[in-house]
């Protein structure tokens, strides 16, 4: 038997397996990370860190490989710790007590596996496993920096040994964030062994994609483990929120908000009869929706698997929250740079000169982020500007912000001379929209230093005329004075 309610209410508000890593709507750059480590695992707790550096500042999709042998494997409990202090539970006592099941296993959001439900065979490796918590925990986040893989060992009597972790980190630098909320209220039994479905119909932005969903559900419940929660997108991808869960716990589904960037995973949370589970990881990782449409319908799925003559529970009401990902729409900045000494009709060793650099948006959009740098050369020694950029010799920056359509900004640099010569001088201009014309990104100034000018007098004729007659009336005297003496 199966129920449905619909409603649409939304608000916009701004062997080795392989990486599976979704489409994304922008440039992302791939980085493969790989530590080989012969690290012992013995009861208690071993750590070890892998520095992660040169990727770009946000988290697209990121996935985790271990190699490791233990012949116990759910004596295990495995966490990773992102350089931010954003921790993902991997695995907690999964594997049984089979050996080497995760001799190289890929936990990726994208895999179809899980590993709480995963079928496990002694000395089988798993290929690819949907981690306890979720990777997706570190999306959006800058992954750059020291990563911790921690391994505990709850049983003495067993030892392993870790031989290599690897993170495969896809990130990008700029892209447009918007966030989407949705909700449907309609109040809907659930009966005893029955499964209902309740919609809620999202429209975005074209072009975007998920990057990150959020869900909230309040069930009025009686045995939580009763129930199984699952979410389905509009491309049909589902994942489990909760199966089967909580023990005979009653109320603990009135206000439960499933996110992957939370810390405890659900099938890790101490229910407690009356109390309401609160903020957890699904069971299932929601970043597998990652890459795909907001588009349309989005389902949830519920099915009570209880004795039918046993007490139901009802859906009160649940919720969406969508961040998606796309190009900033296009702008075209440019930049015209000139130069003028001051004080002086030419530029001159020890003197000063006047940058004035100008920044348009050519449209046809708004431009975000606008940014002028400008490295000075040896040559010039840095003053003043009248702009409040920041000078860190040899850079100067200029942060302008966003720009209209249209706008003209400007400003104007001070600098000393401080040498002779030809004096060359760039500066760039970049926006994180997307700019159709490059060609115009930078432009130079260039100077030729004179030494300093000495002034030398050059003697006009009525000058000489004069030097001449006094020459004459001394010549004259001394030639009188000798002629006195002789007499």
């Amino acid at each position: 038997m199966k129920q449905v309610s619909i409603i649409l209410i939304l608000i916009f508000v701004s062997a080795n397996a392989h990486s599976i890593s979704p489409v994304a709507p922008i440039d992302v750059v791939e980085n493969q990370y790989l530590m080989d480590v012969a690290l012992p695992i013995t009861q208690g707790t071993q750590s070890n860190q892998l520095l992660v550096s040169g990727a770009n500042l946000r988290v697209w999709d990121i996935d985790l490989r271990v190699a490791l042998n233990h012949p116990a494997n759910g004596e295990l409990s495995i966490r990773l710790t992102s350089p931010l202090g954003v921790v993902s539970v991997i695995s907690t006592n999964n594997g049984g007590m089979f050996e080497d099941v995760f001799s190289n296993v890929l936990f990726d959001d994208q895999a179809t596996e899980y590993a709480t439900q995963y079928n496990y065979v002694d000395g089988v490796g798993v290929a690819t496993l949907v981690p306890e918590g979720a990777m997706g925990a570190f999306v959006l986040s800058d992954p750059n920096g020291l990563w911790t893989l921690e391994i505990e060992d709850d049983t003495p009597a067993n030892d392993g040994l870790l031989l290599s972790w690897e993170l495969i980190i896809n990130s990008y630098n700029n892209g447009q964030i918007n966030i989407f909320d949705g909700s449907n209220d309609t109040d809907t039994p659930i009966p005893n062994n029955t499964q209902v479905e309740s919609e809620i119909i999202m429209v975005g932005i074209l072009g975007q994609q998920v990057q990150m969903v959020n869900v909230t559900v309040v069930i009025a419940n009686q045995s939580a483990n009763e129930l199984s929660i699952e979410l389905e997108s509009p491309a049909g991808t589902r994942i489990p929120l909760t199966l089967n869960n909580g023990g005979n716990a009653s109320g603990t589904f009135e206000g439960v908000f499933f996110a992957d960037p939370l810390e405890i995973p659900i099938s890790d949370h101490p229910f407690i009869d009356g109390i309401p589970v609160g903020n957890v990881q699904p069971e299932g990782a929601l970043s597998a929706f990652m890459g795909e449409s907001m588009f349309d319908t989005w389902t949830l799925i519920i099915t009570d698997a209880n004795d039918p003559n046993a007490q139901s529970s009802r859906l009160v009401i649940w919720g969406l929250q969508i961040v998606t990902l796309g190009s900033l729409p296009p702008a075209d900045v440019s930049i015209e740079k000139g130069v003028v000494p001051i004080g002086a009709p030419d530029f001159t060793l020890g003197g000063q000169a006047l940058y004035t650099v100008a920044v348009t948006n050519n449209g046809p959009n708004q431009a975000i982020n606008v940014n002028v740098s400008d490295i000075l050369p040896a040559e010039l020694a840095y003053v003043s500007d009248n702009c409040g950029g920041i000078f860190n010799n040899p850079l100067w920056e200029w942060n302008i912000g966003d720009l209209n359509n249209g706008e003209f900004v400007s400003c104007d640099i001070v600098v000393d001379i401080l040498a002779t010569g030809i004096i060359e001088n760039i500066a760039i201009v970049s926006t994180e929209s997307e700019d159709p014309d490059l060609s115009n990104n930078e432009d130079d100034a260039v100077f030729e230093v004179m030494s300093v000018n000495i002034p030398v007098s050059i003697p006009t004729s009525s000058t000489i005329s004069i030097l001449a007659l006094l020459a004459l009336m001394l010549l004259f005297g001394l030639t009188s004075l000798f002629k006195f003496k002789e007499e």
